[in-house]
């Protein structure tokens, strides 16, 4: 398996707490890559994107919405990105907090002049890969957590488990591409017991990366095959002209 994508950040976070809008979680948490590099890479984005444009479209309704819009520089640096919340309004901005050498150790969402309605703190290993994200409200409580094991050689995901403080519930993925995106996770209670589980199915551009994703979410014994549409995502990515 490719240790290149791990399809958490900004999409499969979505159902959160009311105090903290659906589009701020989203877009706060910044996990998607099981190894060091660039903000766009993880971000899970290879190639050198420009631009990216995600929306969200409600299997019931049909409403289509904003999720968020970010930009990068040649660098792969993250330059601006916008979130939005379940209605499609306007949450904020997202900030990178860096230390001293420029490693992203954190983001946080800044709406208004500078008011902070959700950041998030980045730990890494020896190898520079991130094994734990934990996301805050504006209250500053713990709202999320997640979590990722790596092989010994640091080459690939062994597991990801994201707990939401909403529900007391947790994601674990329990399967993955070999691009490293995930296909299928459980959600488990308390106990450990699966009541539910979401399958991944994703169409991909050129570059490897994602553009369209839709997820099926039901209990577990009813097929996969058989699970109910919940939404499908959209990413519209825009690429520097010389990659």
């Amino acid at each position: 398996m490719r240790s290149a994508i791990l399809l958490l950040c900004i999409v499969t976070i979505l159902p959160l707490l009311m105090t903290m809008p659906v589009g701020a979680a989203s877009g706060i948490s910044v996990v998607s890559c099981a190894r060091p590099g660039s903000d766009a890479e993880q971000d899970g984005l290879t190639g050198i994107p420009l631009e990216v444009f995600c929306e969200i479209v409600d299997a019931k309704s049909g409403v289509r919405l904003p999720v968020y819009q970010a930009t990068y520089d040649d660098f792969g640096r993250l330059q601006e990105k916008l979130v939005y919340d379940s209605n499609g309004k306007f949450v904020g901005r997202v900030e990178s907090v860096r230390d001293t050498n420029g490693l992203r150790t954190g983001t946080r969402i800044i709406q208004g002049a500078r008011l902070i309605v959700a950041s998030s703190t980045l730990m890494y290993d020896d190898d520079a890969h991130v094994f734990t994200e934990s996301v805050y409200d504006s209250r500053n409580q713990l709202v999320m957590e997640i979590t990722i094991t790596y092989s010994a050689d640091s080459t690939d995901i062994l597991s990801v488990s994201r707990w939401s403080s909403e529900d007391q519930l947790t994601s674990v993925a329990v399967a993955l591409d070999e691009r490293g995106n995930v296909v299928e996770d459980d959600v488990r209670d308390t106990s450990g017991t699966t009541i539910r589980r979401r399958v991944y199915v994703h169409e991909f551009d050129g570059y490897g990366n994602w553009i369209r994703r839709e997820t099926y979410e039901g209990p577990v014994d009813v097929p996969s095959s058989q699970l109910p549409l919940i939404n499908v995502m959209y990413r519209t990515i825009q690429y520097r002209g010389w990659t």
